[in-house]
């Protein structure tokens, strides 16, 4: 079976499944261990160094990193179906706005309205964590953004990966038991 045959009936197969899987397979949501394994990580730091947690925090960051994480992954999604990196011959996971399966401006609409949602959890965790939280949230969404959006889109250039493994990694732990201490009384 040649390439082209090969993506004619991946195609097909894609073009039948309902609209809402459609939008789950964009939001990439077999990646969020991602954004959530760091949250988890950081609850069960928390746990074990300061022998205490806190649900709603547990809950709440999980949400907001979760959230950061679908609207990024909209974000690159409509970016670069946009701009032609995402057709039919692409290795790896299909890409829905490149296969022209979901429109690029319903798609940055569910990026922002993902990134919204873990705006909204990011004010109730700085509720608890303080300003410093308000912070963290902005640069962490204008982050999601700016990696596959803008003149110089970051999922193009080293400083991408350097910043996936630092906001997904070092900041979510830290941030997590950070929030943790804050809720618990023992910071």
């Amino acid at each position: 079976m040649s390439a082209d045959t090969a993506s004619e009936l991946a195609l097909r197969r894609l073009s039948a499944l309902p609209h809402p899987m459609l939008w789950v397979l964009a939001a990439r949501l077999k990646t969020l261990s991602l954004s959530l394994v760091p949250v988890a990580t950081g609850t069960w730091a928390a746990a074990m160094l300061l022998s205490r947690w806190s649900l709603g925090v547990m809950l709440a960051a999980m949400g907001a990193a979760a959230l950061i994480q679908i609207g990024t992954n909209l974000w690159n999604d409509a970016a670069d179906g946009v701009a032609g990196a995402d057709g039919a011959a692409r290795l790896g996971p299909a890409r829905m706005t490149g296969l022209g399966l979901l429109d690029a401006g319903k798609v940055r609409l569910g990026a922002t309205l993902a990134f919204a949602g873990a705006a909204l959890l990011g004010l109730w965790l700085s509720l608890v964590g303080g300003p410093r939280i308000i912070g963290v949230g902005m640069v962490s969404l204008a982050l999601g953004y700016a990696y596959s959006m803008g003149p110089r889109p970051l999922s193009h250039t080293p400083a991408g990966e350097l910043l996936v493994v630092a906001f997904f990694g070092i900041v979510a732990v830290a941030g997590t038991v950070f929030l943790h201490a804050q809720a618990t009384g023992a910071a």
